[in-house]
């Protein structure tokens, strides 16, 4: 009874908002959490991680075993900035407007 009484502009609106809400949530608790953790001294370092599927996997086929933006750069300072660019997304989907399609596949 109450979908037949939205209007789906009012629907279709609301969705990306909500994502961009979850996008921020996800991505605001990462930042605390990422560079201790990976980070060159953190408790699980990334480096020696991806040295070692490099070795294993040459080529192509260690990102395709282990997809991730991070084999671009994985210094500390891009760890401390992927996850505000995150937020920084969200919040983009959140205000609406012409960017947020572009916003949505950043933060995918």
């Amino acid at each position: 009874m109450l979908a037949a009484q939205l209007r789906p502009e009012l629907i279709w609106g609301l969705v990306p908002r909500f994502i961009g809400l979850l996008y921020v949530i996800a991505f605001g608790s990462l930042v605390p959490q990422l560079e201790p953790i990976i980070g060159s001294r953190g408790v699980f370092p990334l480096a020696p991680r991806l040295a070692a599927t490099r070795r294993d996997f040459p080529g192509v086929r260690g990102f395709l075993q282990f997809p991730s933006v991070l084999w671009l750069a994985h210094s500390d300072r891009v760890l401390r900035a992927i996850p505000w660019l995150g937020v920084l997304c969200g919040l983009y989907l959140c205000y609406g407007g012409p960017v947020c399609p572009w916003a949505l596949a950043l933060a995918w």
